[in-house]
C-alpha cells in the first residue's frame, strides 16, 4: 500500500527530486519472440511492447501504451487513459478502468480483434477506436456480443 512511501530522492550533487516526478515517467517493458506475460508498474505510465508469441500485457493505474506485436495477444489496460494496439493476429483488448478514456488502434492486417469494455462494473468512459490508413467505414463489420464489441 501507500502507507510507507519515499517522498523525495536526494543526490550527492544536491539535486532533490520529488517521488511524484518519477511516477510520471514512462516505464518501458519489451517482450521476446516467446509467449510472454508482461506486467507494468502500478504507479507508473507504462509502455509495453511484445514481439511475437501469444502474450498477455497488463498495464497499471496510470496512462499506458500496450502493443501486442504479432500473434494472438491479450491486452489489459487497467486504470488510466490507455492506448491499446493488438497488432497482427486475433487479439483481445480490455481497456478497463473506471471512467477511463481508452484508445484502440487498428491497422490493415491486424486480424479479428475483440474489445471488452466492462460497463457492468465500470461507469462509461470516453473511448475511441482509430482506424489506420486504408480502412474505410464500409470495410468494418461490427457485432455486439453481450457487452463486447467484435470487429472483423
Amino acid at each position: 500500500g501507500n502507507r510507507y512511501r519515499i517522498e523525495k530522492f536526494e543526490y550527492a550533487d544536491g539535486t532533490i527530486i520529488d517521488a511524484s516526478a518519477y511516477a510520471d515517467m514512462i516505464f518501458e517493458i519489451s517482450g521476446t519472440n516467446q509467449d510472454d506475460i508482461l506486467t507494468g508498474r502500478m504507479d507508473f505510465n507504462n509502455s509495453i511492447y511484445s514481439l511475437a508469441g501469444n502474450d498477455i500485457l497488463t498495464g497499471g493505474y496510470k496512462n499506458d501504451i500496450l502493443n501486442g506485436g504479432s500473434d494472438n495477444d491479450i491486452l489489459r489496460g487497467g486504470e488510466g487513459n490507455d492506448t491499446l494496439v493488438g497488432g497482427t493476429g486475433n487479439d483481445t483488448l480490455d481497456g478497463g478502468g473506471f471512467r477511463s478514456k481508452n484508445t484502440y488502434l487498428f491497422n490493415l492486417g491486424d486480424g479479428q480483434d475483440e474489445i471488452i469494455e466492462d460497463s457492468a462494473n465500470y461507469a462509461s468512459g470516453d473511448d475511441t477506436i482509430i482506424f489506420g490508413a486504408g480502412i474505410n467505414v464500409n470495410d468494418i463489420v461490427a457485432t455486439n456480443l453481450g457487452l463486447d464489441l467484435v470487429l472483423s
